[in-house]
């Protein structure tokens, strides 16, 4: 069995009509929501009948660089919960606040696929957990990788170039 799926975009890895996995996850900071988090997002939401987010929480972030730039908990939380709103039945998702890199991945049950950007190393901490899913006695996910959004300069947008004061024009991001 393969643990990693890789896709260059939602039609690449979209395989049918239905859900592929009852249940995935996928976790983040969700600093500043933008549509690089909301294509990862949207992926999830396609490929699981069940989608499990886990939200950094602030504890987590005490040692970050900027973290006074950084919005706290509850406002990420919110500005999580009003965009999943518009792209699904409440249902189907739930966040909950993590607090290591695992986030529960490694003793979670019954999940079925780990949904990650193609950061290295957030690649290779979903191998790692796979690999402590295993030493618990828990069966191993797939993983899918999916390519982060980039900018009109290549670079991936992401939350730390917004919060060092970056704009970029929604018809620029390069999917």
């Amino acid at each position: 069995m393969r643990d990693c799926i890789i896709g260059s975009s939602l039609e690449c890895i979209e395989m049918s009509e239905a859900s592929l996995y009852e249940k995935v996850v996928f976790a983040g900071t969700f600093d500043h929501l933008h549509e690089g988090h909301k294509h990862l997002l949207r992926t999830a939401i396609r490929l699981g009948r069940k989608v499990a987010i886990g939200l950094t929480s602030d504890t987590m972030l005490e040692h970050k660089s900027k973290r006074h730039l950084v919005q706290s908990y509850k406002e990420r939380h919110a500005e999580l919960q009003e965009f999943l709103k518009t792209e699904c039945d409440i249902t189907r998702y739930s966040i909950f606040p993590i607090d290591t890199k695992e986030g529960g991945a490694d003793v979670m049950e019954n999940l079925d696929a780990l949904i990650v950007s193609d950061e290295i190393s957030v690649v290779q901490n979903a191998f790692e957990i796979n690999e402590k899913r295993s030493e618990n006695g828990f069966r191993r996910f797939h993983i899918i990788v999916v390519p982060r959004v980039r900018t009109s300069d290549g670079r991936p947008l992401s939350s730390s170039r917004i919060r060092d004061g970056e704009e970029f024009e929604s018809g620029s991001l390069v999917y």
